[in-house]
């Protein structure tokens, strides 16, 4: 991947605060199985969005320390620019897990395992969604922005893994 490829979710300026919350977070699980890396990253990703939703990270705190990240987008107000934050913030930590950046391990499991957690945060916020008129517009950016993070994730991480290792057996 290319420097210029990295995430164009967000303005260049708007990165520095949240590189700052988050880039410490893969350094946390990033030598874990990938089962721990997994449950992890889910339990993060559910408990960004949820306090999104609420104005204010929910109850009970446990795996990544997320609380700064969500009362850092939780201050931006607007729903575009939040989702834009919460799409690139995800996929920096994601990305780093999967070695983007020379960090993480560069593995199918390991891949697998952060898509799952994508996929399974996403499925869980889902369930958890109960919008009310004031809140409507809020859960459809952060769902949306969920939703992206996990397709971009696949389309700029795991496809080029596969088809590196596709090639490299001759399969292409």
């Amino acid at each position: 991947m290319k420097k210029g490829d990295m995430m164009p979710y967000i303005p260049q300026h708007q990165r520095t605060e949240i590189d700052a919350i988050v880039d410490p977070l893969p350094e946390m699980v990033e030598d874990a199985d990938s089962m721990v890396v997994s449950e992890r990253l889910g339990q993060a990703v559910l408990r960004i969005a949820k306090g999104l939703c609420l104005g204010s990270p929910p109850p009970s705190a446990s795996g990544l320390v997320v609380d700064p990240l969500i009362e850092l987008l939780n201050a931006v107000g607007d729903n575009d620019d939040i989702a834009g934050r919460l799409n690139y913030a995800i996929s920096r930590i994601a990305w780093a897990l999967c070695g983007h950046r020379g960090r993480g391990v560069r593995r199918y499991a390991r891949m697998n395992a952060v898509d799952t957690a994508l996929g399974l945060a996403h499925d869980d916020f889902r369930r958890w969604v109960r919008p009310t008129a004031s809140s409507l517009g809020r859960m459809r950016a952060v769902d949306g922005a969920l939703g992206l993070a996990q397709a971009e994730f696949r389309r700029r991480v795991v496809a080029p893994y596969e088809d590196e290792k596709a090639e490299s057996a001759g399969d292409v």
